[in-house]
């Protein structure tokens, strides 16, 4: 029988290899193979180290498949072992390591911040149906905004919804503590920064060509199966959020004597960041796209359509 051989893994030109599939919030752990020089290699806890390309790198030995077990690697100081291959032995070292989310993002190549991001990436970190800066503007909107007059038609000052976007864009928990030092209407209009700026309108490129051509349906029963259809349609962070910001709106209606907004007010606000068009197939003048978006908004927002909305099946754990 063989004898088992000892070698020491050579660095990779002293390159950091990361795995490529790290996301989410899970630890990391940092593996260093022994030599003169050590590059660390970090794996998501509970993974497996992937065997290495042969054919692209200078890797003389197969890694094993191994299991990470987090109850016993608990320790934060370097922790040697050994692992047997082939007749062949790789010594290495590992510790805990604690990665907060915006490192796994930058570990990942996943966009760092919140706006300009897809909605998608937005709820997935923050673990919630609804991107945590809608939900946390429009509590702020409902809990001192309601009978702020021309709440959304105001625009608050253009320097201080800038400082509050970086805000939300460097740490949203931070963000969230000064919300109440900033003036209600600098809150909502973060907001409707925050949907111009995503990168596909809430209503979908693909999806906005057909609502336009729904809305303008002369038959209401027809119109209404189409609309309702089309909405259920949307991605799932979509839908939630268009729902939740729709039920806002009619809330900021009920104050109407006050705040002085209507539907049809909320409606001209907010369509055309909702509906973005490329114009692509709808030869429309910048009017009529107007008018097409806050129709959209409009019917929606009219009569209680929402209720007809069929509610799909989730496991998140956050609800609306």
């Amino acid at each position: 029988m063989a004898q088992s051989q000892q070698q020491e893994l050579p660095n990779v030109d002293g390159l950091v290899h990361t795995h490529p599939l790290v996301v989410g919030p899970s630890p990391l752990f940092e593996y260093r193979q022994q030599g003169p020089s050590s590059s660390p290699l970090k794996m998501p806890q509970g993974s497996s180290i992937p065997p290495p390309d042969l054919h692209h790198s200078p890797w003389r030995v197969i890694f094993p498949h191994v299991k990470l077990d987090p109850r016993s690697l608990q320790s934060k100081e370097w922790k040697q072992s050994v692992i047997a291959m082939n007749g062949h032995e790789m010594i290495y070292s590992m510790r805990y390591l604690h990665q907060s989310l915006s490192q796994l993002d930058e570990l990942s190549g996943a966009p760092r911040g919140i706006f300009g991001v897809p909605i998608s990436i937005v709820t997935y970190r923050d673990r919630s149906r609804v991107p945590l800066i809608v939900r946390n503007c429009v509590e702020d909107v409902e809990r001192r905004g309601l009978e702020e007059l021309g709440i959304y038609r105001v625009s608050g000052i253009a320097t201080d919804v800038q400082t509050l976007k970086a805000a939300f864009d460097s740490n949203p928990k931070d963000a969230l503590l000064q919300l109440k030092n900033y003036d209600v209407n600098v809150v909502a209009g973060t907001l409707k920064l925050y949907l111009r700026e995503l990168p596909e309108p809430l209503l979908t490129d693909e999806l906005i060509p057909s609502f336009v051509s729904a809305v303008a349906l002369d038959d209401a029963v027809a119109k209404e199966q189409q609309m309702m259809s089309l909405l259920n349609q949307l991605p799932d962070p979509n839908l939630n959020s268009f729902m939740y910001l729709m039920k806002h709106l009619i809330k900021v209606t009920e104050h109407e004597q006050v705040n002085k907004m209507t539907l049809h007010n909320l409606a001209t606000i907010f369509g055309p960041s909702m509906l973005r068009m490329k114009n692509e197939g709808l030869p429309m003048n910048i009017s009529q796209e107007v008018v097409a978006q806050v129709q959209v908004v409009y019917y929606f927002l009219s009569d209680d359509k929402l209720s007809n909305v069929v509610q799909r099946q989730r496991t998140e754990s956050v609800s609306l």
